[in-house]
């Protein structure tokens, strides 16, 4: 986190995007040791702790976002002090680090009603999808029903739904050919509609190409409504 403050507000489980966690360590200028605020339920440190999260405060965040900025998304690692490890082995074990499996660390492992009650059924590919993406489908009248990122195209097929919906979520779109075939038969039968993570997949689908930026943009988006000029705030 830039920001050199983090956790002045604490942690609101109520406004949980998912069910826990999904990082493997939070890195903080300042950790803030006294959050005020009216639904603040616990502490950051707390929620780390209780999900098994390492957290280290006092590294230069803003200096490390230069370096990033520079030179593109890096590998790393934290160590323990007293940590036997030679600084070949530890350059070996950065080098060779590429994520794995991470769909399957991310998405539902069983299908799901979020809402039956709704004029229009959607079926949410669940790639790591945000709670307030399923909680939007049904504030606009939507039955919706979540399934694992390998459901196969036939089963969603089989209940009918009236648009298939891939979410949002981590990972390189290019090494998922075979959830990319099932979206190509999920499109090629039902209205298909995607955010991020999802988009890349459709896009995939219908021939396009993806390609790895030297680094991504993560936090506030300005997003302009064009009919109305409107502009939103979105993560």
């Amino acid at each position: 986190m830039t920001y050199p403050l983090i956790g002045n507000y604490g942690i609101n489980l109520d406004d949980s995007e998912s069910d826990s966690p999904k990082l493997k360590a939070l890195i903080v200028r300042e950790k803030a040791s006294y959050p005020n605020n009216f639904r603040c339920e616990l502490e950051l440190d707390d929620y780390l702790k209780s999900n098994r999260v390492i957290g280290l405060e006092g590294v230069d965040t803003r200096a490390l976002a230069k370096i990033l900025r520079t030179e593109g998304t890096m590998n790393g690692m934290i160590m323990l002090e007293g940590s036997q490890d030679s600084a070949e082995q530890v350059k070996a074990k950065i080098s060779g680090y590429e994520p794995q499996n991470v769909l399957s660390q991310v998405s539902s492992k069983k299908i799901y009603d979020y809402s039956t009650a709704g004029s229009t059924k959607v079926a949410v590919l669940d790639l790591g999808v945000k709670h307030s993406v399923l909680k939007n489908f049904a504030k606009r009248d939507c039955a919706v029903r979540v399934y694992p990122y390998n459901t196969p195209a036939e089963k969603i097929l089989k209940d009918n739904p009236d648009l298939i919906f891939l979410s949002d979520g981590p990972g390189n779109p290019n090494e998922e050919l075979a959830l990319i075939n099932e979206i190509r038969m999920l499109a090629d039968k039902k209205p298909i509609a995607a955010m991020c993570l999802g988009h890349q997949l459709l896009a995939l689908a219908f021939g396009g190409k993806i390609g790895k930026l030297k680094f991504g943009h993560r936090g506030g988006h300005p997003v302009r409504n064009l009919p109305d000029g409107r502009v939103y705030a979105t993560t």
